[in-house]
């Protein structure tokens, strides 16, 4: 199954793993003398992360709305068409109560 990412949002994913590896990089300890550690990977996930999600608030994923109100972005279609609907025939009143008491 192939899943279409829109440029803008693969855009915002590329950034923030780039965010993510910079952070990663970054927590890395260095002792003199002694080899690198590791890096901070907890934290690295963190920053991608919240990187993501301010991106995603700023650009935002609000679909294209014209002025009559109606929709008319291809990728919000409903997963499931519409049920048709039944024709109603003419409505039947109740019979009239004819009993006397």
């Amino acid at each position: 199954m192939t899943v279409h990412i829109e440029g803008v949002h693969l855009l915002i994913l590329a950034i923030g793993c780039l965010v993510g590896y910079a952070a990663y990089k970054h927590s890395r300890t260095r002792h003199h003398g002694l080899p690198v550690g590791p890096g901070d990977v907890i934290g690295a996930i963190g920053a991608a992360a919240a990187v993501i999600t301010v991106l995603m608030l700023l650009v935002g994923d609000v679909p294209d709305v014209e002025a009559d109100g109606r929709n008319e972005s291809p990728h919000h279609a409903p997963s499931s068409p519409t049920p048709p609907t039944v024709p109603s025939g003419p409505s039947v009143s109740p019979a009239p109560d004819n009993s006397s008491s």
